[in-house]
């Protein structure tokens, strides 16, 4: 696996950063906090699910402060295919996972989901993603712990043997067999209860037979017992409802003596009414000429208020007539002002438009005026900066037109491109050179294994072989294949210092290449500003004649608005005056109906003193009597009205009494008919009772006796159940005796003495050929390794057996970066890539110089494609073909990429600002 690109959102210090990593030495630079070891954490969360922040595989770990969303995405390659792996981590709610396999640069999703892309990854690279993580990832300080940590050693073996899955198995079935001996003993306690419960089964089969005949014997007796209480109680029934009947009948008997007396009462009451509705109507039709007498009264004295109430009404509108007419003397003068105002607003209204037009076209010009003046300013500034830009980016003279400054760009770039592809000849020859120089090693290391392994006879020429020759021989081998060494070392100097000049180059041309696409940009802009400018000045020209002729029309305009303003106190006083008239025209009008009202009313109260024949005096004095007379024909008439009700109800009540007398008698004669029936009743409710007694008994013994059969009838039928059910848990026993005994032979075999030992020392062995085939390659002076129990490492010397803690830390180092590959080799996965995070920070300097060596010449040695380093140390930097600089700027961490060796971004800015 090779990691080539990874994109950051929102993690931890990144706000967005995206970085291209490509093969060779990469390493990762820049002050503490600046964010180095938060890209490693987004690699391994998003490839492995773990990093190194608080919980390992806690995701709101990773989530920028302040932020609800981060995503990560890494495209690597296997396999000879390239996959894009996306996660999304949320603070609230699912880690979302996307996996695609980019054919030709397209993308083809291939897993959704994180346990499917799991599934998916550890099919590409085929090896688990957690184990790959043990293997591939060495966090800060842990460079050689899986040397000197015997726990973190064995934990990772067993992981990668699956031993552990084996311990869990077979504590797995300690646990299963406890619950087959437990159920099996469950089982054998059932199979007792049951052989129990068909013994009892066939005693009572005999105890049946007995209860069936001694039903059979009183089955007819309480039939007919069952028949003559029957008859019985449809007797008593029919006597109860007689007496129900007969006491109904008393009662009603009652109730008709209640309500014809209640009606007899209300009848004697009824009467009386009558007769007073009677007298009063009698009374009411001899007083018929009073009542027409008061009608006129009434209407005299209705008269009299009406006509006092016109006159005063009268007096004060001749009034009001008089107090307006005075006023409506200058309506003349105020009408000729308001015709002059009526005139000079239509005016005003028609230029109305003029007018807005004015200001239409006068605001258009300055904005107009605006956008030139903006415009021309901003072609200015885009000059300045461009011309800027170039000369710090491009220490050349340059010409001022943006069209001529690409045409020397690209002359510049065809030149660059000559020096790169001259430069990348060069390199493939070295690499040439260096293979060949590393097929050469190979022999000798091929002969070195040959040799170290020969016993009596020499593998490479077949003669007898001493030890003393076979050590001469180890020696001499290992000479040529040092000095081969140090040319290949001199051939990959050269390869890494020419790797820099390519970096250089192609690092040039492309910021060439970048100037001259943002020259090309920068000039269409310039351009397209020019002609908006040029465009806005033609515009303002014709605005500006339109702008003049407006001009006349808004000075006849606003003298016409002073002139209305003039005139709005006249036209004011003009629009009272005439209301005022049309209140006066109003006035007269009211005055006229109140005088033709009140000769209308004088007439007729003429004619009412004639017809009643009376004064003015005299109809006041009967004025003041007639409420008295109203009252009193007023009650007159209300009681002869109640007469039709009165004498409708009496009739009423003199049918209903008829009716009540009738049906009372009818009664009486049933009463003296029914009453002989209680005693009757009395008489059978009595056997009827001593009958009851007899039928429950008889039913208890049955019902006993129907339940005792039931019962015994069901465990006699149960009994070919119970003997088939004791028969197959016989059976269900001897199959969980059986299992158990498997299982305990299963699990003896998967004991710490069993398989597990047996898979530990396959290990062994195949773990120490690929440690001393992986060792070889770091050029380290040994001739075996020794893997112990807990898998530490001896290294077999001249000198004698050496363990870890006797070793240099440059060969602890490479050794344990040499465990780290042979452990990989072992799940069967060629380790293309690794990835270190502050591999020297607890290192002295013997040991930094010497991990620097294996970085900077172990890489092919290794097999290693790509190695990911973050550091401090200038030395690892300086050894690297890619570095990634990171610096936090305004609380976020930004990224550069620049050539080993090149100044920092801080060292840049120093340079760069003014001695003080």
């Amino acid at each position: 696996m090779i990691v080539e690109r990874v994109e950051l959102e929102n993690v931890l210090s990144h706000r967005r950063t995206r970085i291209d990593f490509g093969r060779g030495i990469i390493a990762i630079v820049g002050p503490n906090g600046a964010g180095k070891s938060s890209i490693i954490d987004a690699i391994t969360y998003a490839m492995f699910g773990s990093h190194s922040r608080g919980t390992r595989s806690r995701k709101h770990d990773l989530i920028r402060l302040g932020a609800h969303i981060a995503r990560i995405a890494v495209e690597f390659s296997s396999g000879g295919n390239r996959y894009r792996l996306q996660k999304v981590v949320q603070r609230t709610g699912a880690t979302q996972a996307l996996l695609y396999q980019l054919d030709d640069g397209s993308p083809k999703l291939i897993a959704r989901g994180v346990e499917s892309v799991k599934a998916e990854l550890r099919r590409i690279l085929g090896i688990d993603p957690s184990l790959a993580d043990l293997l591939l990832v060495t966090r800060q300080g842990e460079i050689d712990r899986i040397l000197v940590d015997k726990e973190k050693r064995i934990d990772t073996i067993n992981t990668i043997l699956r031993l552990k899955a084996i311990e869990k198995t077979y504590d797995r079935l300690a646990s299963i067999l406890r619950l087959l001996r437990t159920k099996k003993t469950m089982l054998e306690e059932q199979y007792r209860s049951e052989e129990a419960r068909l013994r009892e089964a066939e005693e009572s089969a005999k105890e049946y037979d007995k209860v069936a005949k001694k039903l059979e014997e009183l089955r007819p007796l309480l039939a007919a017992t069952e028949k003559e209480y029957e008859e019985l109680r449809e007797k008593v029934e029919e006597l109860r409802a007689r007496t129900q009947r007969l006491e109904a009948l008393k009662a009603r008997m009652a109730e008709l003596e209640r309500s014809l007396q209640k009606l007899r009462e209300e009848y004697d009451e009824a009467r009386s009414e009558y007769t007073r509705a009677k007298n009063a109507k009698e009374e009411l039709e001899s007083l018929r000429w009073i009542e027409k007498s008061i009608e006129l009264i009434e209407e005299a004295s209705r008269i009299l208020e009406e006509l006092d109430k016109n006159r005063e009404v009268l007096e004060a509108l001749r009034h009001n007539r008089e107090k307006i007419e005075k006023e409506l003397e200058g309506l003349p003068e105020a009408r000729q002002a308001w015709e002059e105002y009526e005139r000079l607003r239509r005016q005003v209204e028609k230029l109305e438009e003029d007018n807005k037009r004015y200001h239409e076209v006068r605001t258009r010009i300055e904005q107009l005026e605006a956008r030139a003046k903006r415009l021309r300013k901003e072609v200015d500034t885009k000059m300045r900066r461009l011309m800027d830009r170039l000369r710090s980016d491009i220490p050349l003279e340059l010409p001022k037109e943006p069209a001529k400054i690409v045409e020397k760009l690209e002359s510049i770039i065809a030149s660059l491109d000559k020096a790169v592809e001259s430069t990348r000849l060069k390199l493939e020859r070295l690499k040439e050179e260096a293979g060949a120089k590393s097929s050469e090693i190979r022999d000798l290391e091929e002969k070195l294994m040959k040799l170290t392994e020969a016993q009596g006879r020499c593998p490479l020429c077949g003669r007898p072989l001493t030890e003393e020759h076979r050590i001469q021989l180890i020696s001499r081998l290992r000479q040529q294949k040092r000095r081969l060494e140090a040319e290949l070392r001199r051939i990959e100097s050269q390869a890494v210092m020419l790797r820099r000049e390519y970096s250089e180059l192609e690092y040039k041309k492309k910021l060439l290449e970048r100037l001259a696409r943002t020259v090309q940009g920068e000039a269409k802009s310039i351009e397209t500003m020019i002609k908006e400018a040029e465009e806005a000045e033609k515009q303002i020209e014709e605005l500006q004649r339109k702008y003049l002729e407006l001009f006349a029309k808004r000075q006849e305009y606003e003298e016409a608005r002073h002139r209305l303003r003039e005139l709005e106190p006249l036209v004011s006083r003009y629009q009272r005056l005439q209301a005022l008239a049309e209140q006066y025209e109003e006035l007269k009008r009211q005055e006229e109906e109140i005088v033709s009202r009140l000769a209308e009313h004088e007439r007729r109260l003429a004619e009412i003193l004639d017809e009643l024949n009376m004064s003015m005096d005299e109809l006041r004095e009967a004025a003041e009597r007639v409420s008295h007379y109203r009252e009193y024909l007023a009650g007159l008439k209300s009681e002869a009205e109640r007469l039709p009700k009165a004498e409708a109800r009496l009739k009423r009540l003199e049918a209903e009494i008829s009716r009540l007398e009738a049906e009372l008698e009818k009664t009486r004669k049933e009463v003296e008919e029914a009453s002989s029936v209680e005693a009757e009743l009395q008489e059978a409710e009595t056997r009827l009772r001593e009958l009851e007694e007899r039928l429950k008994d008889l039913r208890s013994q049955v019902a006993r006796l129907e339940g005792a059969k039931e019962k015994l009838e069901a465990i006699v039928s149960k009994i070919e159940v119970l003997r088939g059910r004791v028969e197959r848990l016989q059976e269900e026993l001897q199959r969980y005796g059986n299992a158990i005994a498997a299982l305990e032979k299963i699990r003896r075999a998967l004991s710490p003495n069993g398989v597990p030992r047996a898979i530990r020392h396959a290990l062994k062995n195949i773990l120490e050929y690929h440690l001393r085939d992986t060792l070889m390659r770091f050029n380290i002076d040994f001739l075996d390794v020794r893997l112990e129990d807990d898998y530490s490492v001896v290294l077999v010397t001249r000198e004698g057996e050496k363990t870890v803690s006797m070793l240099s830390g440059g060969e602890r180092i490479a050794l344990a970066i040499a465990y780290r590959i042979a452990l990989a080799r072992v799940v069967g996965e060629k380790i293309e890539s690794m990835i270190m995070d502050e591999p020297t920070i607890h290192l002295d300097e013997e040991k930094r110089r010497e991990l620097v060596d294996i970085i900077r010449y172990g890489l092919e040695a290794s097999g290693l494609a790509q190695l990911i380093v973050v550091t401090h140390d200038r030395e690892v930097e300086e050894a690297a073909d890619k570095v990634v600089e990171v610096v936090k700027i305004d609380g976020a961490s930004t990224v550069r990429i620049r050539a080993p060796g090149e100044s920092t971004a801080l060292e840049a800015g120093l340079a760069a600002s003014p001695a003080g």
